[in-house]
């Protein structure tokens, strides 16, 4: 059996909403006796069903999320007694805590259009091909994770924008909202030094030379070949040098002049030039391998700790590096309760030698307990104990003691 049915869709069309039906007889038999077809007719009965009222389609709904609210921007006051007022306009009721009488407020907030009959849609005008409804107030939500305090030493963020001509000045809008930061590889060490440049950002971190592109990403083909498109974005890829060098500990070190840029890398004995402007052009050369690599490293290694102080030098040319005696700065670590601090070097008449040490959340009296091993007749020395900005004093003594203080 064969049959096919039409519905005119066309609304400029007189026959539109009409149902058009074509039909072919089922296939003839084939008679053996008379060796001819026989003829055979099929009989269809049609019946339209049209509904006497509107139909409406239910999809399944969604459960909303518990934790989500949708702000407006109404606002409602509260009086002294606690009660939450309403809008008299909206035919609110007001809260009388005293009376038990519960408020009710009208939030003028609706998330779908409705037609007077009881259907309701998200799109205007109920239409296949319409726009839907967009809820565009704000969100609010409470975090389920708590907040605590963040060390990004391998990150990166920006500010707002500038524009001198429109007179907008936000360089000193920093909204983490706005995922306004870029992780760079941890692995690679804290990042010492930033200096921007053409395209990119040239990032300095303790065991890596890298760069960050401004203002463009890269995409690249699947063998890793050339560049095929860029797409805007603030912060783009970290883009690593394959040499094993940093800056390790020294960002005093680092110092440019037009195209050349030098520093140290004191873990591994070396002094660089970067030669270049943008990350496609720089060429890196280890200066101290010109006959002065056994030199740098015996000296980087007795003078690890201390500060490198490079410059350049216009005039002659040259860059100029010089390693004093100062330490290098470093966070305090506190000690744990319980640890015996021993100190075998002499301190000079007036110095003072200074530790952290965290007491954790007990309370109640500290003691300091101090024993001296040896000193020499007449000499006497001083300790400070500093908590809470008050500071717990021992006197001049030469002897073993103990120092108490309330906590």
């Amino acid at each position: 059996n064969y049959y096919r049915f039409f519905r005119n869709t066309d609304t400029t069309s007189p026959e539109f909403n009409t149902l058009q039906l074509m039909v072919r007889g089922t296939r003839a038999c084939f008679n053996i006796l008379n060796k001819k077809k026989a003829r055979s007719s099929v009989t269809i009965n049609i019946e339209v069903f049209r509904a006497e009222t509107t139909c409406i389609f239910e999809s399944e709904p969604l459960d909303a999320l518990p934790d989500v609210f949708f702000e407006n921007d109404m606002s409602f006051a509260i009086d002294i007694d606690g009660n939450h007022l309403g809008d008299p306009i909206n035919q609110d009721i007001n809260q009388d805590i005293a009376l038990g009488i519960t408020g009710e407020i009208h939030t003028m907030f609706f998330n779908c259009f409705s037609f007077g009959n009881g259907a309701e849609s998200y799109k205007i005008r109920d239409s296949i091909v319409g726009r839907p409804f967009n809820l565009g107030n704000r969100l609010v939500s409470v975090s389920k994770q708590d907040y605590k305090q963040a060390d990004r030493y391998a990150d990166m963020t920006y500010s707002g924008i500038y524009n001198d001509e429109s007179n907008l000045n936000r360089l000193n809008e920093f909204n983490l909202g706005l995922l306004n930061f870029k992780p760079l590889e941890d692995s690679f060490g804290p990042v010492y030094i930033l200096d921007g440049r053409v395209t990119d950002i040239l990032v300095l971190q303790e065991d890596k030379i890298s760069y960050v592109l401004v203002g463009k990403d890269l995409l690249s083909d699947s063998v890793g070949g050339g560049v095929v498109v860029s797409i805007p974005e603030v912060l783009g890829k970290q883009v690593a040098r394959v040499e094993k060098y940093g800056i390790s500990f020294n960002p005093e070190s680092y110092t440019n002049w037009g195209y050349d840029r030098y520093f140290t890398d004191v873990k591994r004995g070396a002094v660089l030039q970067l030669r270049g402007d943008s990350y496609q052009n720089d060429q890196l050369a280890v200066v101290s391998e010109l006959g002065m690599r056994t030199w740098f490293r015996d000296e980087f290694i007795t003078s690890f700790g201390t500060q490198k102080l490079g410059g350049y030098d216009p005039y002659m040319n040259e860059y100029v590096l010089v390693s004093n005696e100062i330490l290098l700065p470093s966070p305090d670590q506190c000690l744990d309760c319980g640890i015996t601090q021993t100190f075998n070097f002499f301190l000079p008449g007036g110095s003072t030698f200074n530790y952290c040490v965290n007491a954790g959340a007990y309370v109640g009296t500290v003691d300091i307990n101090y024993e001296v091993t040896s000193i020499d007749p007449g000499v006497t020395f001083n300790i400070d104990a500093d908590y809470n900005s008050v500071i717990y004093a021992t006197g001049y003594v030469s002897t073993t003691g103990v120092l108490s203080f309330s906590k």
